[in-house]
């Protein structure tokens, strides 16, 4: 057995900004191993602002687990059994740890029965839904001007905005797209935790007229009554991303009423089964969904995100992962895009995660012996 560790820190050719950070360059793992002739790939992207955790933290948890005893015990010749024993399992206490670990045991599970993920992923939903297709969410960071991002980053579906503190650049920037798109274009406004309880009312007071479908984590992490507060004295609706990252948070925001709906990003909430138990949990208790992405995915991560996509019909948006955006050359082969005359990606129907690392993975990232 043959067991690799990777940090990507990838230069990007377009920076991402936002209120809570500034991104110039990925920030992954990869975990790569090869078992029984079948090599398999995962990808955890872990964010100290989001769980606390970093790329070192994740290695370093790695590094402390028997990784081969895993292995051993849950892939298995027969499909079943594997499913099985891979749900019985609790990999590790950092959800980006988890994530790397089953999205790659996944990955060796679908390339040894010849099933893509989002087959799989149905049988554990006991679901038979699929799609081929899905529009992608266009999403203006802060070191984009309104008029580049219209210009560059169309067409338009669904617009997610990054806003910040400042009452009167907001609404500068979210007037001008409303103004150009037009009311049918449904807006997302991402403040990123950068908001107050007391300030809120004023930003949302300027923001109102232009249609907002949600606000996304502008307060504090975590401050779940607060939450509730800002949906009752203001009428709006909120999205949660940084506070559900674990079924605790999200007991807690629906405990509290804290919100309309839910990021589910796959990195942050431990992995692929988790992310479907939670939108599951969501869905029975009326919460609606989004399937986001961390900024700068190297290339499994997506590829996950759209097996999840492609059994999930009743999600508000899906932001896609986008390395075409990011990166001038890749870590695996094929590449998920996006069909930019559409606005669309596709569903994966290759075996597993339907990519396979390529020699740039090690050229890129730093390896970490196992």
């Amino acid at each position: 057995m043959n067991i690799n560790i990777f940090k990507i820190n990838q230069d990007m050719k377009n920076k991402f900004d936002h209120a809570e950070s500034r991104r110039s360059s990925s920030d992954s793992v990869v975990l790569r191993f090869e078992y029984k002739g079948i090599e398999s790939i995962g990808e955890s992207a872990p964010r100290a602002y989001v769980t606390g955790h970093t790329t070192d933290d994740v290695i370093a948890e790695l590094k402390s687990i028997n990784i081969i005893n895993l292995i051993e015990d849950i892939c298995v010749d027969g499909f079943v059994e594997s499913i099985c024993r891979l749900q019985s399992v609790q990999f590790a206490a950092s959800p980006c740890t988890t994530c790397v670990l089953e999205m790659a045991i996944l990955d060796w599970i679908g390339k040894k029965h010849n099933l893509p993920l989002w087959k799989i992923l149905n049988f554990i939903q006991d679901s038979t839904e699929i799609f081929n297709e899905f529009q992608v969410t266009a999403v203006m960071d802060l070191s984009m001007s309104p008029s580049e991002f219209i210009k560059n980053r169309g067409p338009f579906h669904v617009v997610k905005i990054k806003i910040t503190n400042d009452v009167y650049d907001n609404v500068e920037r979210v007037s001008a797209i409303r103004k150009t798109l037009g009311e049918d274009i449904k807006i997302i406004l991402d403040a990123n935790m950068c908001w107050t309880i007391d300030s809120a009312e004023k930003h949302i007071q300027a923001l109102k007229k232009y249609n907002i479908l949600y606000y996304e984590e502008p307060l504090s992490k975590g401050s779940f009554e607060n939450y509730q507060k800002l949906r009752t004295l203001f009428k709006c609706r909120v999205m949660l991303d940084e506070s559900v990252c674990s079924f605790s948070d999200l007991e807690d925001a629906i405990h509290y009423k804290s919100c309309d709906a839910v990021n589910i990003r796959i990195s942050k909430n431990g992995g692929l089964l988790s992310s479907l138990k939670m939108i599951k949990i969501c869905r029975d208790n009326g919460i609606k969904y989004q399937i986001g992405s961390q900024v700068a995915e190297v290339g499994p991560l997506i590829c996950a995100g759209r097996h999840l996509r492609s059994v999930n019909a009743d999600v508000i948006t899906y932001e896609g992962g986008q390395p075409d955006r990011w990166f001038s050359e890749y870590t695996i082969e094929p590449m998920p895009e996006v069909n930019r005359v559409r606005g669309i990606a596709h569903r994966i129907d290759s075996a597993g995660l339907g990519c396979i690392s390529n020699r740039n993975l090690e050229r890129l990232g730093k390896l970490y012996e196992y």
